[in-house]
């Protein structure tokens, strides 16, 4: 199964949004390039882990955005001892990630 990890810039150089860009980039660059990867578009999954403090953009922390239009599904892991499990719990709660159709 094909893996793509990207190789994004690093704080504190890399502030705000920086990190969510790169990020994308790569997604973007997956998706352009799938068909010579033999990828299947369909089933490219993303995951990452804290995206930061509570100045951080909801691009950064998507536990923070209100509007959830255009977003994939997501599947959120989370364990007893993650240092982030009431936070996780708390944005996956039913009625939390309604999204706009």
């Amino acid at each position: 199964m094909p893996f793509l990890s990207v190789g994004y810039r690093l704080a504190p150089e890399a502030i705000g949004t920086m990190l969510a860009e790169d990020v994308f980039a790569g997604l973007t660059w997956l998706t352009d390039h799938a068909h010579e990867l033999a990828v299947d578009t369909g089933r490219i999954a993303a995951m990452g882990d804290s995206g930061g403090t509570a100045d951080v953009s909801p691009i950064a922390a998507t536990a923070r955005l209100t509007d959830f239009t255009g977003l994939a599904p997501a599947y959120i892991d989370t364990a007893d001892l993650d240092i982030f499990r009431d936070e996780d719990i708390a944005y996956a709660a039913p009625g939390r990630c309604r999204r706009s159709r």
